[in-house]
C-alpha cells in the first residue's frame, strides 16, 4: 500500500512537472542575413502553467553526411545579447535582440533557449527539467536562399 501510494505521488509529481514544463515557443525556427553581421530578434513565450527560467547561448553545429550535429561555434565568431537568462511567467512573452559576427562566410549556428523549472526549494522532493529550443541563424554573401544554398552544400537536402 505504502508502494502504492508513492507511485501515485511520484507520476502526480511527473505530470505537474511536464504540465508546466510543455508549450514553450521560439520563433522563428530559422532566420538567414547577409553577412558578416547579423542583427535580429527572437520571440520567446511560455505557455505553460508554471514560471520557467531560460538562457539564451549560441551553440555551433554542422553535418556529416546531411544530418545535422552540435559543433564548435565558426571560427572568429563574436556574439552579444544583453538579455541572455530570462524569467518567464505562465504566458509571458520576451523579446531577446542579438548581434552576431562571423569572418569566414557562410557561416551558421544555433540560438539555443534552454526553459528549465525552478529548482526544488530546500527539503522539497523535486526534479528539475530542461528543454532546449534552438533558432538556426544562417550568414550568407547574399541574404536570399541562404538556408537553402547552405542546406544543399551540406547534402542536407538535394
Amino acid at each position: 500500500m505504502k508502494a502504492l501510494r508513492w507511485a501515485v505521488f511520484v507520476l502526480g509529481y511527473l505530470f505537474i512537472v511536464v504540465w508546466a514544463a510543455c508549450g514553450q515557443t521560439i520563433s522563428p525556427s530559422a532566420m538567414e542575413f547577409k553577412g558578416p553581421r547579423a542583427k535580429g530578434t527572437l520571440l520567446i513565450k511560455n505557455e505553460g502553467a508554471g514560471t520557467l527560467q531560460v538562457k539564451v547561448q549560441p551553440q555551433g553545429f554542422d553535418w556529416t553526411e546531411g544530418k545535422p550535429h552540435l559543433a564548435e561555434l565558426p571560427k572568429g565568431f563574436q556574439w552579444e545579447s544583453k538579455q541572455r537568462t530570462l524569467i518567464l511567467g505562465p504566458g509571458q512573452v520576451k523579446y531577446v535582440d542579438f548581434t552576431a559576427r562571423c569572418e569566414a562566410m557562410p557561416c551558421h549556428f544555433y540560438m539555443t533557449s534552454v526553459f528549465t523549472t525552478p529548482k526544488p526549494k530546500d527539503g522539497d522532493i523535486g526534479l528539475t527539467t530542461a528543454m532546449w529550443l534552438p533558432c538556426a541563424v544562417y550568414l550568407c554573401e547574399k541574404q536570399k536562399a541562404c538556408r537553402m544554398r547552405t542546406l544543399k552544400e551540406a547534402g542536407a537536402i538535394k
